[in-house]
């Protein structure tokens, strides 16, 4: 039952930012880039710890979703290096990118930059941390999605959202 009431209020605070049509994901080949289940928070130098990524819950809808992850900081040369062969390897669709309070990683912020940069393809930037991390990619990305945390239900609740099985209920209380 606290599941349930759980997976009901991560529905209550997503928010997709916008959406140039890329969403659903349906039918799309995806390379996900973000944080693995260890990682460290630049907000507040806290590691954490999750029983999923959000790769893990893409694939829970599409299983060959695949995943180039940061274990605790990102090196960005060597993610933007493997993300590009990956691209190039699998010809992927669409590029997830997952930030985790990016606004205060000089190295995430530096992931993103390059990879939008060096991809001509939609690119979804999938926020799991406070939404601030949207003001880099607003004005670059096909679509964006405010998750506001980290743990299984959340990235499930995304995901879902993300496939098109569920919609996003949240609504931001200020402008970014």
């Amino acid at each position: 039952e606290s599941r349930e009431a759980m997976a009901a209020h991560a529905y209550e605070a997503l928010v997709v930012l916008h959406d140039d049509g890329v969403l659903p994901l349906t039918g799309q080949d995806v390379l996900y880039v973000g944080p693995d289940t260890v990682f460290q928070d630049p907000g507040s130098t806290w590691i954490n710890i999750v029983d999923q990524t959000m790769a893990d819950a893409l694939r829970r809808h599409e299983p060959s979703v695949e995943d180039v992850l940061w274990t605790m900081v990102p090196n960005p040369a060597s993610m933007v290096d493997e993300a590009l062969t990956l691209i190039e390897l699998l010809g992927s669709d669409v590029l997830v990118i997952g930030t985790l309070q990016g606004r205060f990683s000089l190295e995430q912020q530096q992931v993103v930059a390059w990879l939008l940069d060096s991809v001509e393809m939609p690119v979804v930037h999938v926020i799991l941390g406070v939404p601030f991390d949207y003001l880099q990619t607003r004005d670059r990305v096909a679509a964006a999605v405010a998750v506001m945390g980290s743990r299984s239900v959340m990235v499930e609740a995304a995901a879902d959202v993300l496939y098109g099985l569920s919609e996003a209920r949240g609504t931001m209380l200020y402008d970014l």
